[in-house]
């Protein structure tokens, strides 16, 4: 059998796995049968995205567009690329889109959106010129219709921008997602009345430091949020998590990133208010000289409170391994762990996480001295669902030893341990040339300054299926045998050098 006799469900999965680019420029030219396959295949086309900071000659997508339209539910996209398509589609509709991201170049093509889209529920306007695209008639435009979600980055005028969401708002009563970033515009009279305009509001997103306790503390009445985001927020301290928690009985997603008044008080309230709680985002939005005092203690009382917990994420704090050794012995279903910054990690909060965390997928830590290598080596040996490792600019990841004799006497028991399991495992890959139980990681990420070829290598054994190996800009250089010998250990794997 020839790839041109394979059956239609079979083709359909190998191009599901080729990117937009080739799917819009390439598949369609080889054959008849492909240009079928792909033009008649809707799983193919349900979400196109085009960034609008990547500069591309668009003119070869748009004839592509006209035979796709119908296809595609969720498109992001720029103005001026989107007036191309429809330029040369003439009377084109998107009869099944149901959410839109556009850049804005003018309010007035707000119109095209709504007679272009029948079914829209979500729109999401980037507005950066707030000169050239009045936000007031643009979000007039939209009123006429019922939305389930606005997303809305906007840099403009403050009370323009109020007066238009406030009569926005009051037209919204089906509103079930509202995600709103601004650039200092504090726009409290806005979302005071949200919650009695809105009261189907789940998912509320709210950055730049837009509001204050008094949004969730003039009330008490009960909340259906699930998903809350409050980031950058000055005035958003311990009694607005209070308020806003204890509202929110059914929390699962929380964000609380560059809320520098929230105290370690404040985790108490999420402890106790969010049972649910399945990811927690927290910490300093920007690089700052020292670390947030939010301390170890704080993790623990999450720990035991939100046993639910799936996605921890924490930048630039004071938290050590016993936060961390907490939330692995408590938090069982935990997939994603991000340290980011937080300089008192160290090995024994990785070996915590390699005794508890069997269900993790990806693990973050970066500027860590207290990491070695006997800590990259721990999670690699005992997480068997790790897909993405990464330990960023953390100095004493270094060398391996030869042997475990290598290792001073004086080792910790535990430390002692990994090393012995390391050259266990080892020994039986050289012994019987393969080992069931070896890791399935796929991107293993280490731009750290001190380590050493030798060092991957000696890891790569470890990971088999590796498909990505970023040193960053320390930039290792194999020499022919070495890097013979690293692609003989990840048969996968993509690496370049400089």
């Amino acid at each position: 059998m020839n790839i041109d006799e394979l059956p239609p469900e079979l083709l359909v999965k190998i191009f599901s796995h080729l990117s937009q680019d080739d799917l819009f420029t390439v598949i369609d030219k080889v054959c008849v049968n492909w240009r079928e396959q792909l033009l008649h295949e809707p799983s193919l086309w349900r979400k196109i995205n085009f960034p609008y900071h990547i500069w591309i000659d668009f003119s070869k997508y748009t004839k592509q567009f006209t035979n796709i339209a119908s296809h595609i539910q969720e498109l992001t996209i720029a103005e001026h690329r989107l007036q191309q398509v429809l330029n040369y589609g003439g009377n084109m509709m998107f009869s099944n889109l149901k959410v839109i991201h556009v850049s804005l170049d003018t309010y007035d093509f707000c119109n095209e959106i709504v007679k272009r889209c029948p079914v829209i529920e979500t729109v999401g306007l980037s507005i950066q010129d707030a000169l050239r695209v009045d936000i007031e008639k643009c979000l007039k435009i939209f009123e006429s219709i019922m939305l389930k979600g606005l997303l809305i980055e906007y840099r403009g005028e403050r009370e323009k921008f109020n007066r238009a969401m406030t009569s926005f708002l009051r037209k919204q009563p089906a509103l079930q997602e509202l995600v709103v970033t601004t650039e200092k515009i504090f726009a409290d009279n806005v979302f005071k009345d949200l919650f009695k305009l809105c009261p189907e509001i789940t998912k509320f997103h709210c950055g730049e430091d837009c509001i204050s306790n008094s949004v969730f503390t003039d009330s008490v009445e009960p909340l259906d949020i699930t998903d809350l985001s409050v980031t950058g927020a000055f005035d958003f301290n311990d009694d607005g998590l209070s308020s806003a928690t204890s509202r929110s009985r059914n929390l699962t997603s929380l964000d609380i990133t560059g809320c520098t008044n929230i105290s370690n008080d404040g985790f108490r309230y999420i402890s106790e208010n969010c049972k649910s709680l399945k990811k927690l985002t927290f910490g300093s939005k920007f690089m700052d000289f020292r670390p947030l005092a939010i301390a170890s203690e704080s993790l623990s009382v999450i720990a035991a409170g939100c046993q639910l917990l799936e996605s921890l994420s924490v930048r630039q704090c004071s938290i050590d391994a016993l936060g961390v050794t907490r939330i692995a012995q408590c938090c069982r279903n935990i997939k994603v762990i991000d340290f980011h910054l937080c300089p008192m990690i160290s090995d024994t909060s990785l070996f915590a996480i390699a005794d508890n965390c069997i269900h993790l997928v990806t693990a973050s830590f970066t500027l860590a001295d207290g990491i070695t290598i006997k800590g990259v080596i721990a999670p690699i040996l005992s997480c068997p669902k790790m897909y993405r490792l990464r330990f960023g600019f953390c100095n004493n990841i270094t060398y391996l030893p030869d042997n475990a004799e290598e290792f001073a006497p004086n080792e910790p028991d535990q430390e002692r341990g990994v090393i012995r399991r390391y050259f266990e495992k080892v020994n039986t890959i050289n012994r019987d040339g393969i080992d069931v139980n070896l890791s399935h990681l796929k991107i293993l990420q280490l731009p750290c300054p001190n380590i050493t070829t030798r060092t991957i290598l000696q890891l790569a054994v470890l990971c088999p299926e590796l498909e990505r190996l970023d040193t960053g800009r320390c930039r290792l250089n194999f020499n022919p045998e070495e890097k013979e010998k690293l692609m003989s250990s990840c048969r996968l794997l993509s690496y370049e050098e400089d």
